[in-house]
């Protein structure tokens, strides 16, 4: 997939495209898809979830667009990296309760991991890149749903389906997303995955054989006793002996009473009026009555950059030619 940022009345935003989306018999099939998860996500309202604003499907030929607003500060990864650790406790709080919102929405995100969580412009986390996230009953062969770069996330019953009476399908749900949530943490201290330094292949049989990675040295990174626990307990081997997203929360939740990381209150439950993402105020909405889409501006800047699947609907279409941009309500 490749990015483009657009710019609209100085407030930058991210538009991204996937490449032979619309080619091939099965074209048809793709594009249902593709707006039936568009609806789902367009009523994700919650602070730490990145917001799907509109749909563009004239900037690139062929090919449906999402956009979202541009995330200045990038991934949590390169977040941490320049400012350090100090923060991470919250910022790892703040995922777990992303993910609780997604799972109260009978949504698994499917694809957690560093390169997918960006930081607002208030410093706070953003889960994205929803295009493995799927209904928690949805699946799909390993073959066609297994992406490269991700097998370090990846939880056992993905990789070896068999092995846990899934009869070969890739199932993604709420238990493998605790499973990479493990990783997430694991990966925020350390500053890369679990078995990084492994190929890929080996890392796999690593996984599936029960290998997990080992508490690192005091002196080189100091992991609290309760989250080394809980960073176990979310990446046993059997799914159904993982805690829920909720309970995770919830213990983060107590192991962080005596500190500053606090939880907003209900915020697993908010109705999406109740509770905005920090990027959404960024933008005016357009009138949900509006009957005409709107035009984009044509991309000022291109790069690689680890993103979601939501952006702004521009309400001025006479002085932008190129692109349209479809409110998704």
């Amino acid at each position: 997939m490749a990015i483009s940022i657009e710019r609209y009345t100085n407030q930058p935003v991210a538009v991204k495209y996937m490449r032979h989306f619309l080619r091939g018999s099965g074209a048809h099939r793709q594009r249902l898809r593709f707006l039936r998860e568009a609806l789902v996500w367009r009523d994700l309202h919650h602070p730490f979830i990145l917001p799907l604003l509109g749909i563009d499907n004239e900037s690139f030929p062929l090919s449906l667009c999402l956009v979202s607003p541009w995330m200045e500060h990038g991934t949590v990864v390169k977040y941490l990296n320049e400012h350090g650790r100090k923060d991470v406790d919250r910022l790892l709080f703040e995922i777990a309760q992303g993910l609780e919102y997604l799972h109260s929405r009978n949504i698994v995100h499917g694809d957690l991991r560093g390169a997918n969580i960006l930081i607002g412009p208030e410093h706070h986390a953003c889960l994205t890149d929803f295009g493995l996230s799927v209904f928690s009953n949805a699946s799909s062969s390993m073959r066609t749903s297994t992406r490269a770069g991700c097998i370090y996330w990846m939880a056992p019953e993905l990789i070896d389906p068999d092995r846990f009476g899934l009869a070969g399908k890739f199932v993604r749900t709420p238990a493998s997303d605790i499973y990479a949530f493990a990783c997430v943490c694991y990966e925020l201290y350390v500053g890369k995955a679990p078995f990084a330094n492994l190929a890929e292949p080996t890392a796999l049989l690593r996984i599936v054989n029960g290998g997990r990675a080992t508490r690192p040295h005091p002196a080189d990174v100091t992991f609290p006793d309760e989250l080394w626990d809980q960073i176990n307990s979310c990446w046993v081997e059997t799914p159904s002996l993982r805690p829920t997203i909720n309970e995770v929360v919830e213990d983060i939740s107590r192991d962080a009473e005596s500190t500053s990381v606090t939880r907003p209150p209900n915020l697993a439950h908010n109705s999406p009026d109740e509770s905005q993402s920090d990027t959404q105020s960024l933008f005016a909405f357009p009138s949900e009555s509006e009957p005409n889409p709107v035009r984009m501006p044509m991309g000022i800047a291109h790069g690689h950059v680890p993103m979601g699947t939501h952006g702004h609907v521009l309400q001025d279409r006479s002085i932008h030619p190129a692109g349209w941009v479809y409110p998704v309500g």
